[in-house]
């Protein structure tokens, strides 16, 4: 969980060091939020989709699509025994 995290904030930092001056496109824009509004909820759920969909006020399907555009697995926000 934590290096997933971790590796997220990584290529925040790099992408905003690589961008061209003015502000991003609304597609890059709405991309981030996502990605980072996910990581947000997957962490406070500790992974359970379920948990992340209900507070989110969406159904898990939707959720799983929007984990799979991003490339993020709930698994890896689970807390290990």
């Amino acid at each position: 969980m934590r290096t997933s995290v971790l590796s997220h904030r990584q290529k925040t930092n790099r992408s905003k060091e690589t961008a061209t001056i003015g502000p991003r496109s609304y597609r890059e824009a709405k991309s981030e939020f996502e990605r980072n509004y996910l990581i947000e909820l997957l962490v406070w759920a500790r992974g359970n989709v379920k948990k992340a969909a209900d507070r989110a006020n969406r159904d898990r399907k939707g959720l799983y699509i929007l984990m799979a555009k991003h490339g993020l697995n709930p698994l890896l926000f689970r807390e290990k025994d």
